[in-house]
């Protein structure tokens, strides 16, 4: 018998000293998510350290030790300007999210002004297929378990529901 072993190494960048990752579709689909926040992905990234935040649940970063970061949703900033967010409240739902990019420092200069981290996050887009997907969660809260901090258990039940759909509106040039 005859065992072939074949292995090839990645391709390594040498031409930019970017620190960064990318999440496909097929990581965001397969990945775990407990509390359906599309952005806590992005901690899985390189030189990403997660904040507390007091703000609405939105997740918070730093890069680095610098808090400065631009966030893009399809290319558009979605970057809080003047406040103590680094993001503007925008629900984004991991079955919408088709990609998300995150770089923690030595980017070019065409992805923004931050000095901190750039966090892109693209969307699914149409198709000339009709596709989509659905969602449904159900916690009552007679099955959760016990904050740890908290002796007694929070009289809350939580239910999520979210659904994606795409398609053709004309075949080969605009999509939905």
């Amino acid at each position: 018998e005859t065992v072939e072993v074949q292995a090839s190494s990645q391709i390594k960048d040498t031409g930019t000293s970017t620190i960064g990752a990318v999440l496909d579709r097929q990581e965001l689909e397969n990945l775990p998510i407990v509390a359906r926040q599309v952005y806590n992905f992005l901690l899985l990234a390189p030189g990403v350290i997660g904040m507390p935040s007091s703000t609405f649940g939105t997740t918070q970063f730093t890069f680095g030790g610098n808090e400065r970061s631009q966030w893009n949703l399809d290319g558009l900033d979605d970057t809080q300007h003047g406040g103590n967010r680094q993001i503007r409240l925008i629900i984004v739902t991991p079955e919408a999210v088709a990609q998300t990019q995150t770089l923690s420092s030595g980017y070019s200069a065409e992805f923004g002004r931050a000095a901190g981290g750039q966090i892109n996050v693209i969307l699914k887009s149409g198709t000339n297929q009709f596709h989509g997907s659905a969602l449904g969660q159900w916690r009552p809260s007679d099955l959760q378990a016990i904050p740890t901090l908290q002796t007694v258990q929070p009289n809350r039940s939580w239910d999520d529901e979210a659904f994606t759909l795409g398609g053709p509106i004309l075949k080969n040039k605009l999509f939905f």
